[in-house]
């Protein structure tokens, strides 16, 4: 079987495809989504939300964060409001509580878990698949569209 001179001797053909395979385009895009959804995880599994005055709240610090909603502001209806705090709750396993700030909370936060399930499926090249992965990221985005309206 020929092989490949990678400066040091002969590298078995089998072996390139392999690597290659695991640093495709879409596999750096599935890894580079898999570290930003792990990262969202554990940023909204360690913010809290205050009890006395409902908003989020950093850890460690208490530090509540401002209100950053321009409908809020204005006076209008929102709705994606209470989304964050909603999440928040689903993340630390309170899905009354989740319920009570949005309705879409707690499936926004099953479809988040289902993604890093899903990237870490892909890190396996042959179990990688272009088409279902536009296919169920689409098929989130339209749900979550649904959900919020």
């Amino acid at each position: 079987m020929a092989g490949v001179s990678d400066g040091r001797g002969e590298v078995p053909a089998a072996a390139v495809p392999a690597a290659a395979a695991l640093f495709s385009a879409h596999g750096t895009v599935n890894l580079v989504f898999l570290i930003l959804l792990a990262a969202a995880l554990v940023a909204l599994w360690s913010l809290r939300v205050s009890p006395k005055s409902g908003r989020v709240a950093l850890p460690f610090s208490g530090h509540e964060l401002p209100e950053l909603c321009q409908h809020v502001a204005a006076g209008e209806p929102c709705p994606s409001c209470g989304l964050t705090r909603s999440v928040i709750h689903a993340a630390h396993g309170d899905p009354a509580r989740s319920r009570e700030y949005h309705r879409a909370g707690l499936p926004v936060f099953v479809m988040l878990l289902a993604q890093i399930a899903m990237r870490v499926v892909f890190l396996q090249p042959s179990r990688r698949s272009v088409a279902l992965d536009v296919a169920v990221s689409a098929g989130m985005l339209a749900a979550f569209a649904v959900m919020v309206n």
